[in-house]
């Protein structure tokens, strides 16, 4: 069999059904999952001799692909991947399109730049770069009240305050300015209508192959780490055309791309895309587990 890393943050996430269920699917593919903790992998450079990977200092076979299946940004990481890539090794994400999407400003130039807002009706939510000279004044012009700040590479939910008075948008402006995180931060205008949920499409192998809305009953954040639910939907054609494009210009094979609602029926806003979105969902429905899995081992495999 041909092997196949899962790069985990720590063992105990193949404990789950989505990763005992994606290893039975990727056997009868003929593949090998192998679970690796990133953090295990020696990154090496060598222009002599051939291609070797060392796992706790133990020499391993180069894998096939790799699949990376956590949350995984931090520098060692996207190294390892581009080791990985450089040995040609089929990755799903790479580097650069894990590093796109955990940029949420620059995930939102590229859409921009690309110019899907106008083609597909996607609204970006107005956003400022928080820096050191950065006033709480400024921000009430160019967002309005209330608004919303949050790290650039936040998951789960984590990172993220809502703001209604100028005064609460002071006292976090001077924690912020005070410590290192200025450039790492942005503040956006509030999506009110979309208060306590969101939309997400779960994108595959240049597929939707799921749609749900994520719902909080007593907080403006929908995600499930923060106590949301889902209620599986189908997604308007529009958004998902438009979620298949952000995935193709962050170079995304796997994860998710979240839409907030508009003021105006069938108005939405680009959230974010997550190159690695939460699998929760998949533990109570067998059909869409057996479907996500099969997408991502023919994404391994290069099927389209």
């Amino acid at each position: 069999m041909k092997k196949v890393f899962l790069l985990l943050k720590s063992m105990h996430q193949i404990e789950g059904k989505p990763g005992k269920v994606m290893t039975a699917v990727a056997g009868k593919h003929g593949l090998e999952l192998v679970p690796v903790e990133a953090k295990d992998i020696r990154v090496t450079f060598s222009m002599e001799g051939e291609d070797a990977i060392y796992v706790k200092g133990q020499k391993t076979e180069v894998p096939e692909a790799a699949f990376v299946y956590s949350n995984l940004t931090d520098y060692k990481t996207l190294r390892v991947l581009t080791m990985l890539e450089s040995m040609g090794v089929r990755i799903c994400n790479t580097a650069d399109t894990i590093e796109k999407c955990a940029d949420k400003l620059l995930a939102m130039q590229l859409i921009k730049k690309a110019g899907l807002s106008e083609e597909y009706g996607i609204r970006l939510p107005k956003t400022v770069l928080i820096d050191k000279t950065t006033t709480a004044e400024e921000l009430q012009e160019a967002l309005g009240l209330p608004m919303v700040i949050k790290v650039l590479d936040g998951y789960g939910g984590n990172g993220v305050t809502l703001h209604n008075d100028i005064e609460s948008v002071k006292n976090t402006l001077s924690i912020i300015q005070a410590g290192e995180l200025s450039c790492q931060v942005i503040a956006q205008e509030a999506i009110l209508t979309s208060r306590g949920r969101d939309l997400r499409t779960q994108i595959i192998n240049g597929k939707v192959v799921t749609c749900f809305e994520r719902i909080s009953d007593d907080g403006f954040r929908s995600n499930v780490h923060q106590g949301g639910r889902w209620i599986f939907l189908d997604a308007p054609e529009a958004v998902k055309a438009g979620a298949l494009k952000i995935a193709e210009i962050l170079g995304m094979q796997f994860g998710s791309v979240d839409f907030l609602y508009g003021a105006k029926e069938g108005e939405y806003y680009f959230c974010e895309a997550n190159s690695m979105s939460g699998l929760d969902y998949v533990e109570d429905d067998e059909a869409i587990a057996g479907t996500i899995t099969n997408e991502i081992i023919k994404a391994l495999k290069g099927i389209r």
